[in-house]
């Protein structure tokens, strides 16, 4: 009776054993047969960027960062998903948005102006952040303590170096060879005049090529007449306006009176074209697609604080004629010869 008590368990054994392994290859052809659909699927990473753009259509920027995720095989709705936000020209609303993205869980933000940065640094401390553009001296501004080794959370392509100064006065000298004065168009709402590294940078230019410097706030929309006033007032012959989200979104106010006023002008990006008798500087887009690539890295694993800062290869020497010939002034044609792009 034992014998049989014992042989009845063991096949109850294997008959439970074969039931089993049915069941799992059953269970595995059936997943294995499933559409993709069906499957649990990787969530795609959320890109957040910071731009004082109007709106989108605005936002050259986007445009050229989609591009370049684009160009390294990711599908928006697939394998991203970009959440720009814009702060219509009001700097003080970074700090607003930078904490919405930080509260979507944001896997990187991508900024251009330093502003930005600062407040998406703010609003985490661990969440990545890509500068594309930020500064010619992020290191002097304190975004970076290095370009080999940024250290920190933030990483990503510089908008130049300090040497783009002496040349944009270089184009502006030759330019308009009667020329002794220039105006540095500072912009208080992202450096003070003390504080910004570039005003140092140009003044050695300056004296270099024999010029004086004179730097100077940029006011706010309804000061801009006195501003230009002031600068005739003290025969200032032509200007800079250093490249801010406030300048930007006052560039062709800025283009107007400076046409008004008789001044010649040299700005520091291919952006503010419409605006300038001169461009010198990074191509915009060109730096925002590259900016893409450290968002692939980062997304792949790599730590902010060691990815190298890397600088902008593609530079724009941008003469707007049509300004030129408002002004009256006449463009010498070794100047002409040099430049990358000419506005008829």
């Amino acid at each position: 009776m034992d014998r049989l008590v014992m042989r009845a368990r063991c096949q109850s054994r294997r008959r439970f054993v074969r039931g089993a392994l049915a069941f799992a290859g059953a269970s595995l052809l059936s997943a294995c047969a499933a559409p993709l659909s069906a499957l649990p699927q990787k969530r795609p990473a959320r890109i957040g960027m910071l731009s004082a753009s109007t709106s989108p259509s605005d936002a050259l920027q986007l445009d050229a960062l989609r591009g370049g995720l684009r160009d390294l095989g990711y599908i928006e709705g697939r394998d991203i998903v970009l959440e720009p936000r814009f702060t219509e020209g009001r700097l003080d609303r970074y700090a607003e948005s930078a904490t919405e993205l930080v509260q979507l869980s944001v896997a990187v933000i991508v900024a251009y102006d330093p502003n930005a940065i600062l407040a998406a640094r703010q609003a985490s401390y661990t969440t990545p952040i890509v500068m594309a553009g930020g500064s010619e001296v992020p290191v002097e501004r304190g975004l970076i303590a290095s370009l080999a080794r940024p250290g920190g959370t933030v990483t990503g392509v510089t908008y130049g170096t300090p040497t783009l100064s002496a040349k944009r006065l270089q184009f502006l000298k030759d330019s308009v060879p009667k020329l002794e004065r220039v105006a540095f168009i500072n912009d208080p709402a992202v450096s003070p005049i003390e504080s910004n590294p570039k005003v140092g940078v140009f003044r050695t230019a300056a004296e270099a090529l024999g010029l004086h410097l004179d730097v100077v706030d940029l006011p706010t929309p309804e000061e801009l007449e006195g501003l230009f006033a002031d600068l005739n007032r003290t025969q200032v012959g032509a200007l800079f306006v250093d490249g801010s989200s406030t300048a930007f979104n006052n560039r062709l106010r800025l283009s107007e009176l400076a046409i008004r006023y008789r001044l010649p002008s040299i700005w520091q990006g291919s952006q503010y074209k419409d605006a300038a008798l001169l461009v010198y500087g990074a191509n915009y887009a060109d730096v925002w697609r590259r900016a893409a690539i450290h968002v692939d890295k980062l997304l792949k694993g790599a730590k902010p604080g060691d990815l190298p800062v890397e600088q902008p290869t593609t530079f724009d020497f941008i003469i707007n004629l049509k300004i030129a010939q408002s002004l009256g002034l006449t463009i010498p044609q070794s100047v002409l010869a040099q430049a990358t792009d000419i506005i008829q």
